[in-house]
């Protein structure tokens, strides 16, 4: 048989040392993207499904949401959509600038 190569453990000790910073706009870019996908994944199923997914998020929340059965019609999923994709921008915004000044710190 032949010989395995050890690997050496400096590597990535020296990688925990000086941790990377975030790259601010990729994790916006992805968080926004990602709630963007959750957002039409969701309009999808209460398309599918209106009672369903409504019962769905009132035991998810148990039963505080009063909410009747809304109709979505293209605006609405246009301004839902902007609005999950502008949010999920804004918090890895945030994120990464957070995240990147603790690790100065």
């Amino acid at each position: 048989m032949a010989k395995r190569k050890k690997k050496s453990v400096a590597p990535m000790k020296r990688k925990i040392e000086t941790m990377e910073k975030r790259n601010v706009e990729r994790v916006a870019v992805s968080l926004g993207v990602l709630l963007g996908v959750l957002y039409i994944l969701y309009i999808l199923a209460f398309s599918l499904a209106p009672e369903a997914t409504t019962y769905f998020f009132v035991a998810l929340f148990q039963g505080t949401l009063d909410i009747s059965m809304p109709s979505i019609t293209f605006d609405s999923f246009f301004i839902g959509l902007v609005a999950a994709v502008a949010a999920g921008a804004l918090t890895g915004v945030l994120y990464g600038k957070i995240n990147n000044m603790l690790k100065t710190a």
